[in-house]
């Protein structure tokens, strides 16, 4: 095995096609496919298969797909400490961010970071927190920034940055806001219960927030009726002050309150988590810590 060579197969597991991979790799496809047939005459065994959704690893495949990953890993490990040691100001970073705070994060301690690492390379990536694990998991990703349950974390390791509590919010003077109860230091508390027959708008299905409601409404005891599912909540939070449907919603993408929107906490004040996430056993380079102590302190 060379590290080349390595690169090249887990691309193609990754692309899921010889072609995109050969695209990624700038490589011509036909070079790409010689490398993976001579490989698999050396080892005797096909490590790929045709499938409908693209090409797919073999037994084989996935027994080589791991232990290349794991050496891929290795290196990058050791390349971030010599370049520390080498020097710590130079090198690259590639960072995976929310796509609904991803932006806010940037700009806020983008230009501090370039002021204090400018021959630091960032590569930033908007993507979904199921998105980011697997990149963190393929070693595409150094750092992380996501949303999510604690039942929802992969076997990586995540440092906690912010609890955010998921909220209710209604249009302004809708008949179910007159049953919320008050409690003192939060929002009114409503239960999900009494909004049956509201028409919500949801999270995307397969989003790990979407993962988490459709549990509130398993304990609720019913299915709620659907106007839209949305990849954000600045949709639905506009839907909702319109007056045509309720939400749910993060806190932290509700501050200030909304105009034409009434929040609401919900019984045992559910919550979820704003978390970085790095590869476990990664090793963090000082431009990686620097960046993260960075967002601690933009998102306290």
């Amino acid at each position: 095995m060379n590290l080349k060579e390595l690169e090249y197969i887990v691309k193609i597991a990754d692309e899921h096609s010889l072609t995109r991979a050969a695209e990624r790799l700038g490589i011509t496809s036909s070079a790409l496919n010689q490398q993976l047939l001579r490989l698999e005459r050396e080892l005797g065994l096909p490590l790929f298969f045709r499938a409908r959704s693209g090409w797919q690893p073999t037994l084989a495949g996935e027994v080589y797909l791991d232990t290349a990953r794991e050496m891929l890993q290795m290196k990058q490990i050791a390349y971030h400490r010599l370049q520390d040691i080498a020097d710590p100001d130079r090198g690259s970073l590639s960072i995976g961010l929310d796509p609904e705070r991803g932006g806010a994060l940037l700009a806020a301690v983008g230009p501090a970071f370039r002021r204090e690492s400018p021959q630091i390379t960032l590569r930033i990536q908007e993507l979904d927190t199921r998105s980011q694990q697997q990149a963190i998991a393929q070693g595409t990703l150094d750092l992380g920034f996501v949303t999510l349950a604690q039942s929802q974390r992969t076997d990586d390791h995540y440092l906690p940055i912010r609890q955010e509590e998921l909220l209710l919010a209604l249009p302004a003077g809708h008949p179910a806001c007159a049953f919320a109860r008050p409690e003192k230091g939060r929002l009114p508390v409503l239960d999900l219960s009494l909004l049956r027959r509201a028409v919500f708008a949801l999270p995307q299905p397969g989003s790990c927030l979407r993962e988490y409601v459709d549990r509130l409404f398993q304990q609720a005891g019913y299915t709620p009726q659907i106007l839209l599912e949305s990849a954000g909540a600045a949709s639905a939070l506009a839907l909702t002050a319109a007056g045509l449907c309720v939400s749910l919603v993060p806190g932290g993408l509700c501050s200030p309150q909304p105009e034409g929107i009434q929040l609401f906490c919900m019984p045992g004040h559910p919550q979820w988590a704003l978390e970085a996430v790095t590869r476990k056993d990664a090793y963090l380079s000082k431009a990686a810590r620097r960046f993260l102590q960075m967002a601690k302190e933009h998102f306290a």
